[in-house]
């Protein structure tokens, strides 16, 4: 979702969408909330104001007391209450069903990409533990004891499955477990391997799996070099975002078992698979192909749609990510991927969408999905709100190919 991230939240988008509904479910990535906030910044709370002044062992030895417990508490019970209780975010949750996955924002940017130290200090442990109550409270919509009848058995965490007519959504959790080279633990790979393995029992048509970070999006190895090799952006903890990626070369190995956990149960079915994603503040469709997969089958799409009330990049941000999209990537063995060129015009293109966006699926009568992202052009009110469409095709036998699409 990326809800807000600015001073002055926008509920354009929010307030256009019941216009083009009604909506069966809506389903949120991450980042509903941001603790982080120029305005609402949990590290300027009394008690923990000079935090990240402090060396590591200043950080790692700074009390978690009762007291500062109380003013997490009051901080995240009072976010959820002031950024939901907006009139058109509020009337969309008030009146259509929600899949909710948390992310970074909804404990603090960048939670379990810090070093190990860090993510087992008190300070952090202490958030996470007041973080993840709310989190129930509010996304779930359980108590501390419980846990929703959509969680996915035999895992500790927050990942939920759903089959909805046809349509298998696994809504993965990747930050309860995330450390600085771990996004799942040995047990939710289980469990989600088993989960796959059940759906055997139903007809399923089209499988879509929640990642709210993109699993094939740009590869940003080089900016990482830059990155690490300048010291006040190295302490601006840039880096965490970076190593947040699928692809940064900490998850890389991990990135490659998700791909073939997904092409043994999409070939085994015969069932199209679709990866929604958000979290980088930009639409855009990354493309996944296996070799050798004599149709269809071989190519995941990976919908990207972020965001929907934070600030947009700038447009010289969006054409360097343009640029740099170019490159395409090595996911494992006879797997490639990037991200698609759309063509715009006869002499441009592009990879991005870069506004505000929300993207509509809905299923053809000829089980194809339908995909519509909804932009908001800055400046234009509701009347500027422009559409871009695609429809995912439905299995076909035959060579598969790097994005198996129409447009429309």
């Amino acid at each position: 979702m990326c809800q807000y991230n600015s001073s002055r939240p926008n509920e354009l988008l929010w307030n256009f969408m019941p216009k083009v509904g009604p909506f069966h479910i809506m389903i949120h990535g991450g980042d509903q909330i941001y603790s982080d906030l120029p305005f609402d910044f949990i590290w300027q709370l009394p008690l923990l104001k000079g935090f990240w002044k402090g060396g590591d062992t200043t950080k790692t030895s700074w009390l978690f007391t009762d007291p500062l417990r109380e003013q997490l508490d009051d901080f995240f019970f009072n976010m959820y209450r002031k950024h939901w209780s907006q009139p058109g975010v509020a009337n969309i949750l008030a009146t259509c069903p929600s899949i909710m996955m948390w992310d970074d924002h909804d404990i603090f940017d960048g939670y379990g990409s810090y070093s190990d130290n860090l993510q087992a200090c008190p300070t952090f442990k202490g958030i996470f533990r007041i973080a993840r109550k709310y989190f129930r409270y509010f996304q779930l919509g359980c108590n501390e004891k419980e846990l929703p009848v959509c969680t996915m058995p035999n895992q500790d965490v927050f990942s939920q499955v759903y089959y909805l007519n046809g349509i298998a959504i696994a809504s993965i959790d990747m930050r309860s477990e995330r450390k600085r080279k771990v996004i799942l633990s040995d047990k939710t790979w289980a469990a989600f391997s088993k989960y796959l393995g059940s759906l055997k029992s139903v007809k399923v048509d089209h499988f879509f799996l929640l990642s709210g970070v993109p699993v094939m999006y740009n590869n940003f190895a080089g900016i990482e070099q830059l990155v690490g090799g300048i010291g006040k952006l190295k302490t601006m903890e840039i880096e965490d975002d970076l190593i947040d990626h699928w692809g940064h070369d900490k998850h890389s190995k991990e990135r490659e078992k998700l791909l073939d956990i997904l092409y043994d149960f999409c070939t085994t079915r015969k069932v199209r698979c679709t990866i929604l994603s958000g979290d980088v503040h930009v639409g855009g469709v990354g493309v996944i192909e296996k070799k050798g997969i004599k149709s269809n089958l071989g190519v995941i799409n990976n919908l990207i749609s972020s965001a929907i009330g934070s600030l947009p990049p700038s447009s010289t941000a969006v054409t360097m990510l343009d640029i740099h999209a170019r490159m395409r990537t090595n996911a494992g063995k006879d797997i490639v991927g990037g991200l698609h060129e759309f063509v715009s015009s006869k002499t441009k293109s592009h990879s991005h969408f870069g506004h505000r966006n929300f993207m509509k699926l809905e299923r053809m009568d000829d089980g194809s999905i339908s995909v519509c992202w909804y932009l908001e052009k800055p400046n234009k009110g509701e009347k500027g709100v422009k559409m871009y469409t695609m429809d995912i095709k439905p299995l076909k036998e035959g060579k598969g190919n790097m994005l198996d699409v129409d447009y429309k």
